[in-house]
């Protein structure tokens, strides 16, 4: 269903472009496959520039969520530690 509608789509596009190119002489639609190109490139350049900052920034997110990890891991250990030693602590008191 959703391949048929996109194909339809596609199509009238298609038809519009011809259309459209009709209004100007055969001289302009050189001008327009240019300007088309360039739009594409322009288009693609912006949608690589997004990925790799979201790659970039998911890559960032990871060494903070890494950083983090350690320091709980560090925190959690300097806990345990400190129990064990109030323990023994009480251990040699009584």
């Amino acid at each position: 269903m959703r391949s048929e509608m996109l194909g339809r789509v596609l199509e009238a596009g298609k038809y519009q472009k011809m259309a459209f190119r009709k209004l100007f002489p055969e001289s302009a639609n050189r001008h327009f496959e240019v300007i088309e190109h360039e739009l594409k490139e322009l288009f693609m350049e912006g949608v690589m520039e997004i990925a790799n900052l979201a790659v970039q920034y998911q890559s960032e997110a990871n060494n903070e969520e890494s950083a983090n990890k350690t320091k709980d891991h560090h925190t959690t250990q300097e806990n345990v530690n400190r129990t064990e030693a109030s323990k023994s602590n009480k251990i040699k008191i009584d």
